[in-house]
């Protein structure tokens, strides 16, 4: 692996991150390229998400809940009593339909799997955005191991959707 602190004159920083901080974003990356690959046809976009994730859902893949940990973590971090935090305002959406959707689902009482599903997708596609354009960068990726990870758990599920789908 190339050495981190000839890096850090880019990104001051980054020679802080733990192990385990590096490790989550290395897994992060990976998954997403293969979600994004195999899952949205190499183009994600938050109407394909929300399109996936509805016809999982009239399919029967998210029967299971494997989804809801996550989702239910994307709620306890990004809403407080009825309200957006402002960890939320700092997911960054820039077109007000994802960003009202995901907001209303998470303020919800969660019963459509399918909005659960792509709320939290939408928040991974956040995630994506912001840190591979950048944002994340502007307020350090010290701490967003539990972010990182967390969407990680769900990338997984949905490859392992995926994967099924395509052994059918």
């Amino acid at each position: 692996m190339q050495d981190l602190i000839g890096m850090e004159r880019f990104a001051p920083g980054l020679t802080a991150l733990s192990k385990e901080e590096m490790t989550a974003i290395h897994v992060f990356t990976i998954l997403w390229t293969l979600f994004e690959a195999q899952a949205l046809g190499t183009n994600a976009a938050p109407s394909k998400i929300v399109a996936l994730a509805k016809r999982w859902g009239s399919d029967g893949h998210l029967d299971s809940y494997w989804h809801m940990p996550v989702f239910d973590y994307f709620k306890a971090r990004y809403v407080g009593n009825g309200q957006p935090t402002h960890l939320f305002e700092n997911l960054f959406f820039h077109d007000e339909k994802s960003r009202t959707h995901t907001l209303a689902t998470l303020c919800g009482n969660g019963d459509d799997l399918a909005e659960c599903l792509s709320a939290s997708l939408l928040i991974v596609y956040r995630f994506r955005n912001n840190f591979f354009h950048g944002t994340k960068w502007a307020y350090d990726l010290k701490e967003q191991r539990d972010n990182f990870e967390h969407a990680s758990q769900l990338l997984e599920g949905a490859l392992d959707v995926v994967r099924k789908i395509k052994s059918m």
